[in-house]
This record gives structure tokens, C-alpha cells and sequence, in this order.
């Protein structure tokens, strides 16, 4: 039994030729066999009723899970945990005050397993523009150096420039940055003091190290259906915030708490 294993054939070869060698003594080896034995002999592998009882139908587990008070519970984790980090009088949102939206996501690449493929965004854009917002999501500009759109193309057509990080952290990953859209940093948080900007992180608590200038910085935590709802509430004050940051969201530099 492997833990991980890159190959498996290959590793269980090695494996062998480690018995082989005495690299892997005799005792060594039954010390394992005894451990692993014992857990299933724990689990009731071993019996005749254990048949079928450890893992689920696709029916009993359809019948469990997203249950309603499982939702419920996710739905009270999200109203408790959600976190406004800074608060820079940008908030409640109102389609009357902030119609135009301008709405940034910042993700994963796409990668072996698919992530920052989750439709996050894609839900949190409809959330929105439910609320009656129009909503336009971000196109970063083809221009360079000189060549790029006027401020004003942002400064005059919207009301509010919303961000949403969906950034995961992935197995072995031994950091989250954003790395901000070619050309010139296209997608950072330059309006600050022109365009009411709220920045709401789903999945990484520590974006403020590399937006450290914005005024309204929001932790949520997860980037399900039921915590977007909760956040879209928050954001238009049908909810208070009531979240305690569970870590140091300024990342101990005081550039972040401005």
C-alpha cells in the first residue's frame, strides 16, 4: 500500500527489490502487514456484512447529501465566518447607487485537475446582476505601454469596481501571489481613489500583501453557491458582518492596515 506513489508499478518494484536487498527487513515488513491487517480487521473487512456497507450507492448518498440541514448549516458557517477585513465606507451596495458594476476575477490557471475551472464567478456575476446590477466582467486592455485605454474609460462608466479572487491553494504549493494581468499590471486595483473598489477573497486570506491599497477588503473563506449568496447579502447590508479573522490578514506589514 502506497501513500502517494508517482508510478505504480515502478514504485512497487522498487518496493520489492527493497525486500530483495534486506534494505527492507523482514520485521520491518510484517510490522506494516500487521498494521494494515489490524485496520481492516477493524473496519470488519474481514466479515461477510461489512459487504456493501462501506461505501454508499450513488442512492443513499443522493439521499444525504445537500440535505436541508446540511445547507442550513452551510448557510449559518457562512452568515458567522464571513469577514470584513477593512472597511472603507464603500459598503452597502445598491443597484441605485452602484448600478454599473465592473467586476474583476482573479483565478487559477487551468491545470491537471481543473482548478480555478469552478463556475464561482460565473454564479457570483448572476447573484448579482439579480440584484439589478449590471454587471461587466474584466477584459484586460490588448494596448501597451502608451497605448492603453484612458482612466476615464473605467472612471466614468462604472460605479464600482468589485473584485473576486478564487485563488486555490493546490497540493504542494508553496505560495498564493496574484499576479496581476499583462500589460502594466492590466487588472490591479488602480481606481482606489477614484472608483469605490471592494476586494472579496473566497479561498485565500492573505491577498491584502499584494493589494495592499485597497480600501474595502472582504475574507469569506469558500467559494461555494451558498457563500457567494451570503456574501452578495452582506455586500448589499441585508446582513452584518460577523466574522473575526481567524489569521493575520495584514500579513504583519502596515502598508496593508491603510
Amino acid at each position: 500500500m502506497f501513500l502517494f506513489t508517482r508510478n505504480l508499478e515502478e514504485d512497487f518494484a522498487f518496493m520489492k527489490q527493497g525486500v530483495a536487498d534486506g534494505v527492507i527487513t523482514p520485521e520491518r515488513l510484517n510490522d506494516a502487514l500487521l498494521r494494515i491487517l489490524g485496520l481492516k480487521a477493524a473496519l470488519k473487512l474481514h466479515t461477510k456484512q461489512a459487504a456493501g456497507t462501506l461505501v454508499p450507492t450513488l442512492e443513499q448518498a443522493t439521499a444525504v447529501v445537500g440535505a436541508p440541514e446540511h445547507k442550513a448549516w452551510a448557510a449559518a458557517c457562512a452568515d458567522e465566518g464571513i469577514t470584513l477585513v477593512k472597511d472603507g465606507g464603500d459598503l452597502p451596495l445598491s443597484p441605485a447607487k452602484h448600478k454599473r458594476v465592473l467586476l474583476v476575477d482573479l483565478q487559477n490557471g487551468e491545470s491537471y485537475f481543473n482548478f480555478g475551472s469552478t463556475p464561482a464567478h460565473d454564479i457570483f456575476k448572476a447573484l448579482l446582476e439579480a440584484e439589478g446590477f449590471a454587471v461587466e466582467r474584466f477584459d484586460a486592455s490588448r494596448g501597451m505601454e502608451g497605448l492603453m485605454q484612458a482612466s476615464t474609460v473605467v472612471t466614468e462608466k462604472y460605479d464600482v469596481v468589485l473584485y473576486l479572487a478564487k485563488l486555490v491553494t493546490k497540493s504542494n504549493q508553496t505560495v498564493v501571489r496574484i499576479e496581476w494581468a499583462q500589460p502594466m499590471g492590466a487588472n490591479a486595483p488602480v481606481y482606489v481613489t477614484s472608483v469605490p473598489t471592494i476586494f472579496v477573497s473566497v479561498e485565500n486570506p492573505y491577498h491584502l500583501l499584494d493589494a495592499p491599497r485597497v480600501k474595502t477588503y472582504i475574507n469569506a473563506y469558500h467559494s461555494g453557491e451558498i457563500t457567494l449568496r451570503a456574501i452578495v447579502d452582506k455586500l448589499l447590508g441585508r446582513s452584518p458582518f460577523k466574522g473575526l479573522n481567524p489569521v493575520d490578514p495584514f500579513c504583519g506589514r502596515w502598508d496593508t492596515r491603510l
